[in-house]
């Protein structure tokens, strides 16, 4: 212990050395870094004021002290102490750790380890010199989860266009062997359970394509309870058995505005949550409740959430009996890269994009959790008015042409072909192109016949919004609908284009005819 006191107080006898020796101290604790000697014995022979204040600790407690006395024998054997051997045999060298500290939490650190050669040319201590770099590291994985999201986006959009129009082929066909099996019980079941899961593909591309942010937002009206029991049948699939799951739904509709892809990505985000919150839980549960709830400025409940808007909501409720949030955590789970799982599991984006949503739909989420006790997770959307105007716009059947004819124009021959022969079951005469050019020839031919178009964006040749501006210069109000396998957004960025509507492969055969009849009475 004496070697460390000589190495921790001035030894010059001159004034100006002195000084000198008491500046520099200054300098090193002055620093928000850790500056430490240590022996080769693994002692700390001198220790920075950075350093005890981390641990806590007085300077006369750490110096003598064995690094893995303070710092831990994991950390030391995981790679402390090759560095410190390579240092003592001359080699200067970095190396990156994290620790969690007392009264400061997780942090990273960069240290640089540094051999020091007495009067002999021996190396006796090792100069190691840590620095914070919590931050950098932060927004490094920031920018990786920003890389992921952005090749997942890529990714999907490259299979979207081709994965749909494959989709939109099938589903069509599935929707005319429907039409043809009425009467057979048994082969409709088996169509429609097809129909269901080709349409769920295509909702999880355009739930991709969402979380990767290439997706957009279209709010119309729908009924939520059909919409929760559905989507929960999808997501149940996910799901362990050894875990139950509950479900409460009243039995009003609850006609909302809503955006279906964000909903569902909103489910799938809370209840996968929920199961990953259940592992090694006895008995584990989920319970997922939809009830109707009222507020106004005279109850209890709006005069603590003076930010609701008075009226009635759809409540969402759901809850689980899992480990739960630290409340020193749980005021930031709703930030972009904010996880509170293990590394690994989780991006951190789950719940910040279901907050983006809940805000996107104007409604409210709010979180209640106990460590070790579950998390209880409550979305309350408002309620449309007016509610039987909307019961009837929601629930309009397919409706049938009355002999219009109507131009086709689309690459993907499976495609073409059965949106034609749908068009044609729903009483419609239908001309095809395969691409743009060949659509826009025979527009100038059958121009006075042709009442709507409908039109693939994305084609060789000659794409769709191309070819439309063609048709618009010879009849500047022909009646168009546009399909995409991807992206609408993107489709129709060209103001002129913007009264035109767009539907996205598959088709919904109810939307379909709806879209169709719109536009062929549209004046």
């Amino acid at each position: 212990m004496k070697q460390h006191e000589n190495l921790n107080a001035p030894t010059a006898h001159n004034p100006i050395e002195k000084e000198a020796l008491n500046l520099y101290a200054h300098i090193v604790n002055a620093s928000d870094d850790f500056m430490n000697i240590i022996d080769r014995n693994y002692c700390y022979v001198a220790v920075s004021e950075q350093l005890c204040q981390a641990f806590q600790q007085t300077r006369e407690h750490l110096v003598g002290k064995r690094v893995d006395e303070v710092w831990g024998h994991a950390l030391f054997e995981g790679g402390i102490r090759s560095r410190l051997d390579k240092c003592l045999a001359g080699n200067q060298l970095e190396h990156e750790f994290e620790f969690t500290f007392p009264g400061k939490g997780l942090r990273w650190y960069s240290s640089r380890f540094t051999p020091y050669r007495n009067k002999e040319g021996e190396f006796t201590y090792a100069v190691v010199i840590s620095h914070d770099v919590t931050e950098r590291k932060r927004l490094e994985d920031q920018f990786y989860q920003a890389q992921k999201m952005e090749a997942i986006g890529t990714l999907v959009g490259g299979i979207a266009h081709d994965f749909n129009n494959m989709l939109a082929g099938i589903t069509g066909d599935i929707y005319l062997a429907k039409k043809a099996a009425k009467g057979m019980p048994y082969i409709e079941d088996k169509l429609t359970s097809v129909e269901d899961q080709s349409f769920r593909a295509s909702d999880m591309i355009k739930q991709l394509l969402t979380y990767a942010r290439k997706g957009e937002v279209t709010m119309k009206p729908m009924l939520l309870t059909p919409f929760l029991k559905e989507t929960l049948k999808f997501i149940n699939t996910s799901i362990p058995e050894n875990i139950e799951v509950h479900q409460d739904f009243v039995n009003n509709p609850m006609p909302i505005n809503g955006d279906i892809t964000q909903l569902h990505q909103v489910l799938m985000n809370l209840l996968n949550n929920a199961r990953d919150a259940l592992d090694g839980v006895n008995n584990p549960s989920i319970h997922v409740k939809l009830e109707l709830f009222h507020t106004d400025e005279n109850d209890a409940f709006f005069k603590h959430h003076p930010y609701f808007q008075p009226g009635s909501y759809a409540l969402i409720t759901v809850k689980d009996n899992g480990c739960g949030i630290p409340e020193s955590r749980i005021g930031n789970i709703f930030e972009p890269f904010f996880t509170t799982k293990v590394k690994g599991k989780g991006t951190g984006l789950g719940l910040a994009m279901v907050f983006g949503a809940i805000k996107t739909h104007n409604s409210y989420i709010e979180v209640n959790s106990q460590q070790g006790k579950g998390s209880t997770f409550q979305i309350y959307f408002p309620l449309l008015n007016n509610l039987e105007a909307n019961y009837e716009a929601l629930n309009n059947d397919i409706i049938d042409g009355h002999g219009e004819v109507i131009l086709i124009v689309d690459d993907n021959d499976p495609a073409r072909i059965s949106l034609k022969h749908i068009l044609e079951s729903l009483n419609y005469k239908v001309l095809e192109a395969s691409d743009g050019v060949e659509g826009v020839n025979l527009f100038v031919d059958f121009k006075n016949e042709i009442e709507l178009i409908i039109i693939d964006v994305v084609m060789p040749r000659l794409g769709g919004v191309e070819a439309v501006s063609q048709i618009r210069r010879i009849q500047p109000h022909a009646k168009v609908i546009f399909s995409t396998g991807y992206d609408k957004v993107e489709a129709m960025k060209e103001e002129h284009l913007a009264t035109d509507i767009v539907l996205s492969k598959p088709y919904r055969i109810k939307e379909l005819s709806q879209s169709v009849y719109t536009q062929l009475r549209k004046s």
